[in-house]
């Protein structure tokens, strides 16, 4: 009996002292020779380089931005959506800026969105307009245009919180303050 535990010990110490050497030899590193890293590095580098894009001719006209594609859809406007946009008579002369990107499309007409607050019902945050009757809510469209001309800017509400409201138009982005004003009587 002794005699087998004492070969067992021994076994045991063996296999521990042989296990790190034959285990150690069969590892090999994950890194790659220095030549293969570079030629890897430098293909990497190659496609990451954007190529030369081919000119364009200058009458083209664009499929994703056809001329008249920001103008809304006779279906789409409602009365809700108009409500809020200023307008006057056709015949009046327009005094207003010229406006040649989205941006500052975005900037002239947001300027003319007057908030009075918002509402919380039912856990969503409704935003009242001066000249609408209904509220708003966060996916509605405004209708917006400058007095005097024809073409009414559909702004999308994208946000509202307790201070603030951000609108949308083709792709850009206008967060504006709710200034509320105090009565004092």
């Amino acid at each position: 009996m002794k005699t087998l535990a004492l070969r067992l010990r021994w076994i045991t110490l063996l296999a521990c002292v042989a296990a790190p050497a034959a285990f150690g030899a069969a590892v090999r590193s994950d890194l790659l020779p220095k030549e293969k890293r570079e030629t890897a590095i430098a293909t990497g580098t190659r496609l990451a380089r954007p190529g030369e894009l081919p000119a364009v001719a200058a009458d083209l006209v664009s499929p994703f931005s056809p001329p008249n594609f920001n103008q809304p859809d006779p279906e789409s406007t409602t009365p809700k959506a108009g409500a809020a946009a200023a307008t006057t008579s056709a015949a009046a002369v327009s005094t207003g800026p010229r406006m040649s990107s989205a941006r500052d499309i975005l900037e002239t007409m947001a300027a003319r969105i007057t908030a009075k607050g918002t509402i919380e019902f039912r856990g969503e945050s409704l935003l009242t307009i001066e000249g609408a009757k209904d509220p708003f809510k966060v996916g509605d469209i405004l209708n917006v245009g400058l007095p005097g001309e024809g073409p009414m800017y559909p702004l999308e509400i994208t946000r509202i919180t307790k201070t603030d409201f951000t609108l949308r138009y083709q792709g850009e982005v206008k967060t504006r303050a709710i200034l509320i004003k105090s009565s004092s009587k």
